[in-house]
Formats: structure tokens, C-alpha cells, sequence
């Protein structure tokens, strides 16, 4: 008998069954990452704390760099997430969106508190 009621679902059933919940992680993740490129170009790459954000951006530069490495990245961990964890994806994905929106919060206006 199969315990785990998820495993039985497809990785592409997976996300039409959470596509509401990886559109509100996705669009969380995208705020987080305009607001890192808009304080970028207010305060400079170097301010990035994330250091693979920050590597990403001094290579590729502050608007490239955060689309990556911030945006892409994440997304692709929230869908291993999904795919693999799959009982506890829905509260960590949840967990996981609020904390880029309280991110991206930080970013558009801690960052004044930091450059002043």
C-alpha cells in the first residue's frame, strides 16, 4: 500500500495541481528581483549581501545578474522542491514567497537606510 498520496502524480501533474501556488512563489520571487536590480542601480552591485547574487551581478551585470541568479535559480529550487519534496512543498513554498516579499520590502526601503 502506498502511503505517500503525491508520489503517484507526474512531475507536470505536479504543477498544474500547485500552478496557483508556483505563480504567487514565482510573481514573490520576481519582486524581490526588480527590487534588487532597482537598488543596484541606486547603490551599487557591491551592496548585495546574497554573495551569489552579488557574484552573479558583477559578471553579468545588475540587471542580468539578479534575473539569474536571483529569479531563475530560485525557481528552479522551488520546482526540485516541488518534485521532491513533495508533501512539505506547499508550506515551504509559501515560506519561501513571503520571505522575498518581505525581501523585497527590504529592498526598496532598507536599502535607503543603508546608502544614507
Amino acid at each position: 500500500m502506498n502511503t505517500d498520496f503525491y508520489s503517484d502524480y507526474s512531475p507536470t501533474e505536479l504543477i498544474v495541481r500547485y500552478r496557483s501556488l508556483l505563480l504567487l512563489y514565482g510573481l514573490a520571487i520576481f519582486f524581490d528581483t526588480v527590487s534588487t536590480i532597482h537598488f543596484m542601480h541606486r547603490g551599487g552591485v557591491e551592496m548585495e549581501l546574497h554573495p551569489l547574487v552579488r557574484w552573479g551581478s558583477i559578471i553579468y551585470g545588475p540587471v542580468a545578474g539578479p534575473l539569474l541568479f536571483a529569479f531563475l535559480f530560485k525557481f528552479l529550487a522551488g520546482l526540485i522542491i516541488l518534485f521532491y519534496i513533495r508533501r512539505l512543498a506547499p508550506s515551504i513554498l509559501r515560506l519561501a514567497a513571503l520571505i522575498s516579499v518581505l525581501a523585497g520590502i527590504l529592498n526598496l526601503w532598507g536599502e535607503s537606510l543603508l546608502i544614507h
